[in-house]
């Protein structure tokens, strides 16, 4: 059996999780917790010297890379993947391809830049800057989300979910943490000027349906966490206000 290491606030080893349980793929997951470095010990450098997640070791092959994991897959197993997943036909596989390339220099570095610099490393001197100019990226992405790649279509590579939607989807997902930043728009209020990006984030969960929420599971909870901390945080501070009074 396949087996994917992977850790579940990884944006990108979530999609590919997605993918392999929705389509029922014999793949097992085996979690590496990043906070601890566990993906950098040396039995795991050994199996994938570039050391990050998500990566599938296939019988003696190992596969790096979210986007060319989720092609092999689509591809080695595609008696059990539905063809819209990645089609053969090229013209329509050459559409998901631009999508998943797309993702990687729009809408990633929008929005993990986003997420480190409110929730991660608020504290960098830089960090107000830094989020700021990945928000503008994010911002850029969704324009070109509802005036390109949705203006005409239900997801991002035409009329049925591909490839492509489980990155795009599973990038913005790790936004739900911005809750629980100090100072930050919501996810909601960040899409609330796409209508086209909120129908799309709509129809992808309905579609995933009950396997999306347990893959995103942990991230939910952290994003809970993250809450629960700027709460604290408020509280100290009135109490601290209070008693100057």
């Amino acid at each position: 059996m396949a087996v994917l290491y992977l850790d579940y606030m990884s944006q990108p080893s979530r999609a590919v999780a997605l993918f392999c349980r929705f389509n029922g793929l014999a793949v097992r997951e085996q979690e590496l917790a990043l906070a601890k470095a566990q993906h950098r010990t040396p039995e795991m450098l050994q199996l994938n010297p570039v050391g990050k997640v998500p990566f599938l070791k296939d019988g003696e092959q190992v596969i790096i890379e979210s986007a060319t994991i989720l092609r092999y897959l689509a591809t080695s197993r595609q008696e059990q993947v539905p063809d819209h997943w990645y089609p053969a036909d090229l013209k329509a596989r050459a559409v998901v391809d631009a999508a998943l390339d797309w993702y990687q220099s729009n809408i990633r570095p929008g929005a993990a830049k986003l997420f480190w610099h409110r929730m991660i490393a608020p504290e960098d001197p830089n960090s107000q800057l830094l989020a700021q100019q990945a928000l503008t990226t994010l911002q850029n992405s969704f324009r070109l989300m509802s005036s390109y790649w949705l203006k005409d279509s239900t997801f991002a590579a035409g009329k049925t979910i591909s490839l492509a939607d489980l990155l795009w989807i599973c990038e913005l997902e790790q936004l739900q943490t911005l809750q629980g930043a100090q100072q930050s728009e919501t996810l909601e209020e960040l899409v609330r000027p796409f209508p086209a990006v909120q129908q799309w984030m709509q129809e992808v969960k309905q579609t995933i349906g009950p396997e999306y929420e347990a893959v995103n599971q942990k991230l939910l909870k952290t994003a809970d966490r993250f809450v629960a901390r700027k709460q604290r945080r408020q509280k100290q501070q009135q109490g601290a206000a209070s008693s100057k009074l």
